[in-house]
């Protein structure tokens, strides 16, 4: 099994299409025209993982989600990436294993977790 997409009510959508490009590394891809705006973020391998919808209604403060993660091959240089782009956050360790792990806030107050081994 493995994650399919999360979708995201965005009430800036071209702010947090930007936030995906350049912290997760996803990419805007191939999208049905469904008759509201928005875009399927997707992976190196071209696949959608996050759908964005633009949402004309307030969030709340926790957003449209609470958080979901993604796991990284190449952790360290993200971690490295991610403190150079002035992101601040705490790595932790998952117990019992070498997995390690930190959350950001994104927009709207969606919490993206990030995770995999050093």
């Amino acid at each position: 099994m493995r994650l399919n997409h999360v979708n995201v009510r965005c009430t800036d959508i071209e702010v947090t299409r930007e936030f995906f490009e350049t912290t997760v590394g996803l990419k805007p891809g191939l999208r049905p025209q469904f008759p509201f705006p928005g875009y399927w973020m997707v992976d190196d391998e071209d696949r959608p993982v996050v759908h964005l919808m633009a949402s004309r209604r307030e969030l709340g403060e926790a957003g449209a989600i609470d958080h979901f993660a993604f796991s990284f091959d190449d952790f360290e240089s993200r971690v490295d990436r991610l403190r150079e782009m002035g992101h601040e956050f705490k790595l932790r360790q998952v117990p019992g294993t070498n997995v390690h792990q930190f959350a950001i806030n994104g927009p709207d107050g969606v919490r993206i977790e990030f995770q995999g081994s050093l």
